[in-house]
């Protein structure tokens, strides 16, 4: 029977085989000889559950800091932007905010909760966060 004989249905059969087939992915996979030793296999297990363990997030604070989730104001010549206290130490805070744009370096952070108010200043800006440190 000719490929033209088998009408169409053939011909669909043969384009769900080819959707189907994974993209060519070009120096993803090792070779065959590698993929069956079950030796190498258990060591680059080992060696990534090792990497994963080690590239953790190294803390470089000096202090530790707790997370909290506290309502907040960030005052600043007259002014103020409401904010969130996402995690705080006695040497500095992340506060979460509608944008970072605008608001100076140095500012006085207003706990609202603990009615308190600490001058600070800004370390670091992203795109919805900053970061601070008590004066």
């Amino acid at each position: 029977m000719a490929a033209e004989d088998r009408g169409p249905l053939m011909h669909a059969h043969v384009g769900m085989m080819l959707a189907r087939r994974a993209p060519s992915r070009s120096g993803c996979r090792l070779p065959i000889r590698f993929r069956m030793l079950p030796s190498f296999r258990a060591g680059v297990h080992r060696a990534v559950k090792l990497l994963a363990f080690n590239n953790r997030m190294i803390e470089r604070r000096a202090i530790a800091r707790q997370r909290v989730f506290k309502a907040a104001t960030i005052e600043f010549g007259g002014a103020g932007v409401d904010c969130i206290i996402r995690n705080m130490s006695v040497a500095g805070a992340a506060l979460d905010v509608a944008t970072p744009l605008g608001i100076p370096h140095e500012v006085i952070l207003n706990i609202l909760t603990r009615q308190v108010r600490q001058p600070c200043h800004i370390v670091w800006r992203k795109e919805k966060r900053i970061g601070i440190a008590f004066d």
